[in-house]
């Protein structure tokens, strides 16, 4: 591991590139920070008469015969880069010292803070960044990112000390390419993973060849440290660090900050999955998603069993977009080496080993207390093919549903009956009472376009719970079923009403429900559209809810499923119960 590496170099190298005073035609004034991959000066460029940072790349780097050949080929690819936000290589270079060969890349001064002191400067003083802040930087991280991933280019160790600010205080992303250099050098193929343990994707860990989605991985954990004021996971022992990049269950951000803002749970959970198949497919899916959480230019986010129940339907409902990706199965497995550090590679081993186990434990309260003592958990589903909450929800055919993980990672429901309402619970072994449910989902072409889907709450049995729901017309109702009879809970003389946020049958839709003492606020998409009153039913089982209308089948595809806790239930992590 870099880390390691870095702790190991020689006094006598420091002391070597103290006392150097010229590297070509750049005149060395003072070392400005080092890393495990370089260390980097301020120098002076004598042809060009400007002030530049000199990156030089750790000697051990080059033990590879083949180094040169590659270094000017990365150095070459990023000098080709023309980002305002990802920092410019103007030159590289290597020359001969004494008895070793120094690897250089010369770059702009950015003379400004990075995201790490800004970060460590809030922490200090109790703060934390705005929202406004934390998207105006993601966004463009997150463009920058783009821009590279489109060409070819994964940076491999995305974290906030490699996120600069220039006297504008935006955000310039730096060290492109020299990770790279790192993962292709003899001492990686010898079983060192390159990257940050803060930061490193669980594949990272294993030692598994990475793309753009492990880039997207280390954006979470920013994205989370911003919001938070702190790493969704800390360690001072960079084995155990990693060991929970792998195993632990993301925290619940929501209950962290105080606030009620699932979908920061949703995309946090998105962006930072295990299974790299789950994550956000691009940046600019995840930058989108964001933007709309956090209250910019409005978007609607891209894309959750043997208990099924049938009752009789009221009439109709509709579908939500979704916060949460297809599902990939992989097989995790490890290039390792022999590693000089015996005792490291034994860890790293027992990580490759648990990550590949991954899946066989019952579903984790996600580190947030139960809110009906052993009868509540909290966890996302997203069906991919090895997801440990899979064997929760029902699979199998009956004469009133058929209930299907597919292939491709979603919850297929299909109703083949008439005026019916027909209900999927999740595991009744749990129960809720105050909780936020967050379903995403379409009703499938072939459906009557009257038909709904939607969230099943409360739960007690076939003739009393609660559902919100849409319907394929782009209309939403909220009920409750009390001893065998509907009751529309807003009072409204139609009770399936039309809005713009429901979008129409083949479209996905996101329904969030958030339930507090009776208190019930439904929203489409990120727009509340029913809030209510309402104590007929306290506590009881989660399901999904598929009703068809006197004519015609319905069939619903659930890409995700979640539960979270409900922030009122969680006291303040700051102190200040008004903090955002």
């Amino acid at each position: 591991m870099n880390y390691l590496l870095s702790g190991m170099m020689s006094a006598m190298t420091d002391t070597f590139f103290a006392n150097m005073q010229l590297l070509g035609r750049y005149e060395i004034r003072g070392r400005i920070g080092a890393g495990g991959m370089a260390r980097v000066f301020k120098g002076y460029d004598t042809n060009l008469d400007r002030i530049v940072a000199i990156k030089i790349l750790h000697d051990h780097l080059a033990e590879d015969p083949n180094f040169k050949e590659r270094f000017e080929r990365e150095a070459k690819f990023v000098a080709s880069f023309n980002h305002p936000n990802i920092v410019q290589i103007y030159d590289f270079n290597s020359v001969e010292m004494g008895d070793q060969r120094i690897y250089y890349m010369v770059m702009p001064y950015v003379p400004g803070n990075t995201l790490k002191d800004v970060l460590d400067e809030t922490s200090e003083k109790g703060e934390r960044l705005s929202h406004e802040r934390v998207l105006e930087i993601m966004l463009t991280i997150t463009d920058a990112l783009g821009y590279a991933h489109e060409r070819g280019m994964v940076h491999r160790d995305v974290k906030p000390a490699n996120i600069l600010f220039n006297e504008r205080q935006q955000a310039v992303l730096s060290d492109f390419g020299i990770a790279r250099l790192v993962q292709n050098s003899k001492l990686t193929q010898d079983g060192v993973t390159t990257g940050t343990p803060a930061y490193m994707s669980p594949e990272q860990v294993a030692g598994m060849p990475v793309d753009a989605r492990s880039d997207i991985y280390a954006l979470g954990v920013i994205l989370f440290e911003m919001l938070t004021g702190q790493l969704p996971f800390n360690d001072p022992n960079p084995v155990s660090l990693m060991l929970k990049h792998v195993n632990a269950p993301i925290p619940n951000i929501s209950a962290l900050l105080g606030i009620e803002n699932p979908a920061l749970d949703v995309i946090i959970f998105k962006a930072m999955s295990k299974d790299v198949g789950e994550r956000y497919a691009s940046t600019q899916e995840f930058a989108d998603d964001l933007a709309n959480a956090l209250g910019s230019e409005p978007r609607t986010p891209t894309r959750p069993p043997n208990y099924a129940v049938t009752t009789q339907v009221m009439d109709s409902t509709k579908p939500m977009p979704e916060l949460t990706t297809k599902p990939e199965t992989r097989a995790y497995r490890s290039p390792l080496g022999i590693l000089a550090i015996g005792m490291t590679l034994i860890a790293l081993l027992t990580v490759i080993a648990l990550f590949t186990m991954r899946g066989s434990s019952p579903p984790s309260a996600e580190n947030v207390p139960s809110m009906t003592g052993s009868e509540s958990v909290y966890f996302t589903s997203t069906f991919a093919s090895d997801s440990e909450y899979n064997r929760y929800w029902p699979q199998g055919e009956t004469s009133e549903l058929s209930q299907a993980i597919t292939d491709d990672g979603f919850y297929r429901l299909a109703n083949p009956n008439p005026s019916t309402a027909a209900t999927s619970l999740f595991d009744p072994a749990y129960s809720y009472d105050d909780a936020v449910i967050t379903i995403s989902g379409q009703l499938e072409n072939s459906s009557q376009p009257s038909s709904a889907f939607g969230i099943v709450f409360h739960y007690l049995d076939a003739d009393n719970y609660n559902v919100f729901a849409v319907d394929g017309v782009g209309r939403f109702s909220i009920w409750v079923r009390e001893n065998g009879v509907w009751r529309e809970l807003r009072d409204e003389s139609d009770a399936w009403t039309p809005n713009e946020a429901v979008l129409p049958l083949g479209n996905d839709n996101v329904l969030r429900l958030e339930v507090n003492d009776g208190h019930y606020q439904g929203y489409a998409n990120n727009v509340l559209v029913a809030e209510v009153m309402d104590s007929t039913l306290e506590t009881g089982h989660i399901g999904i809810y598929l009703a068809t209308p006197r004519e015609g089948t319905a069939t619903a595809l659930i890409d995700s499923y979640q539960v979270a806790i409900h922030s009122s239930s969680v006291p303040s992590m700051t102190g200040d119960e008004d903090s955002p």
